[in-house]
């Protein structure tokens, strides 16, 4: 395991909550807290976006393997972008995914462990620093849930709407942006979380492009699925849909947020004009589609909740198209953008990410081992009945992967042998279980004490009333 035997733990008690940190061998990698070379300044970008697509899996995207074309845009894009393989989240829950790419933090730092909350105020985010620098920044969410994380942005709009609506929004808002400022602009997109809701209109006719295109009749799709990604018909069946209909739903949202996608970026295109830009495109979590009994996100740490797409694309800068296959974490996105842009805030030591710049430069670039981390939101507002109570939390590396549950056995899975983790191996001893078993309990630890800090929710009440009629106040939908 390329981890084991190379880092150490070291608890570091903060003010407000536990902050833990597993230190790499390389000091000069250590989280964000040593600077590399600067960019040139005619790299630094006037047009830096950044693209979260809810709930989208990376095994469901052309570039990734998928057989499908559901993303037509952003495969063409990819092929012109450095393409991460093994790229993961903090949390298998929306708002707190975006919170520590926006941080650089884990969720039980910035303590938004639930979608309205806010993070903790004193957490500085990317677009406060970016905009500390002078770039304007600009939010635009298809959830009013994330309204109080998009309120750190200078302009903060987010609401439940399509994607075509949110990008409409968007666009309007850069094309009054001066063209001699910079700008920072994040863009989430909604419409793939609610596959499990009929493919219906707007996204109907996309559902009929991918039928005209496919390379595979739906049988052919499902038995490839079940075999690949361990999808289990019978759950699907249990929503009374048939296997091939609900992945043709979900497909189908992708190629409508791809379409959309397009559309943002021709804009922003046009708007920039030579001028540099950087386009980040990630998922903020994945999704169970069938896997481990569960077709929906949150519930657990298995890697199709974890693993998502990220793709990085920088116009005018001396990177080539490549894929990496290093394992990125999401709390890697702020360093990277800050050494890009040629800022370092302080104090930078906050930073549980390393900056991905040498990889954008070279897939071969040196990189220190380490774990990454995930944590599961708790489990509330109804979620005890249908999720295992208590906290659950994972560390890993493209190796092993050790899941902590306190109020559970605890898991540990060989991914190299077994990818699709469904051989638990805590039972048997080994110094790999050990180890990882020793590492994880500073982040135990830290876990067990962030609801005594973390805020309440911030969202505005008759907010509150929409996320209850569609169905999250009693923790069916996820």
């Amino acid at each position: 395991m390329s981890g084991l035997g190379r880092r150490t733990r070291r608890p570091v008690v903060g003010p407000r909550v536990i902050a833990i940190s597993l230190l790499s061998v390389c000091a000069a990698v250590l989280a964000g807290c040593v600077r590399r070379a600067e960019e040139p300044a005619a790299e630094r970008p006037a047009l830096v976006v950044l693209v979260t697509v809810d709930t989208l899996r990376a095994d469901h995207l052309p570039f990734y393997g998928y057989p499908q074309p559901t993303a037509p845009f952003l495969t063409e894009l990819a092929g012109r972008s450095v393409v991460f393989d093994n790229a993961f989240t903090a949390a298998s829950h929306t708002a707190p995914a975006h919170a520590s790419m926006l941080t650089s933090r884990y969720p039980y730092e910035h303590l938004l462990l639930r979608n309205g909350q806010a993070i903790m105020s004193d957490t500085l985010t990317l677009a406060e620093l970016l905009a500390q620098h002078g770039y304007d920044t600009g939010a635009f969410a298809s959830v009013t849930f994330l309204e109080p994380l998009a309120r750190r942005f200078a302009h903060a709009d987010a609401v439940w709407r399509p994607g075509a609506e949110t990008v409409d929004a968007a666009i309007g808002w850069l094309a009054h942006r001066p063209r001699d400022t910079r700008v920072f602009l994040w863009v989430h997109l909604f419409d793939v979380h609610e596959w499990l809701i009929r493919t219906g209109e707007p996204y109907r006719p996309f559902r009929a492009v991918l039928a005209r295109e496919a390379s595979l009749s739906g049988a052919q799709l499902r038995e490839l699925l079940v075999r690949t990604q361990r999808l289990d018909p019978a759950v699907v069946e249990r929503e009374h849909v048939e296997l091939p209909e609900a992945i043709g739903s979900y497909d189908a949202r992708i190629r409508y947020v791809d379409a959309q996608l397009r559309r943002l970026f021709a804009a922003g295109e046009d708007w920039r004009g030579p001028r540099a830009a950087l386009w980040i495109v990630t998922g903020d979590h994945g999704e169970g589609l069938g896997a481990h009994q569960y077709l929906r996100h949150g519930r657990y740490l298995y890697q199709e909740q974890l693993h998502v797409p990220l793709m990085v694309f920088r116009s005018a800068a001396v990177s080539t198209p490549r894929r990496v296959e290093v394992a990125v974490h999401h709390v890697d996105l702020l360093p990277t953008v800050a050494e890009i842009v040629g800022v370092t805030p302080a104090p930078a030591a906050a930073w549980r990410g390393r900056s991905l710049l040498p990889l954008l430069r070279d897939p071969t670039a040196p990189w220190a081992p380490r774990f990454l981390f995930s944590q599961r939101r708790p489990a509330d507002l109804g979620r005890e009945q249908s999720w295992l109570p208590g906290d659950v939390v994972a560390l890993y590396d493209l190796d092993h992967k050790y899941i902590y549950r306190t109020h559970a056995a605890h898991e540990l899975y060989d991914l190299r042998a077994d990818p699709h983790e469904e051989h638990n191996l805590i039972d048997a001893p080994s110094a790999v279980r050990d180890q990882l078993r020793a590492a994880i309990q500073p982040y135990a630890a830290a876990v067990a004490h962030q609801e005594d800090h973390a805020p309440g929710p911030t969202i505005q009440p008759e907010h509150l009333e929409q996320l209850r009629a569609l169905g999250y106040g009693d923790g069916t939908r996820e």
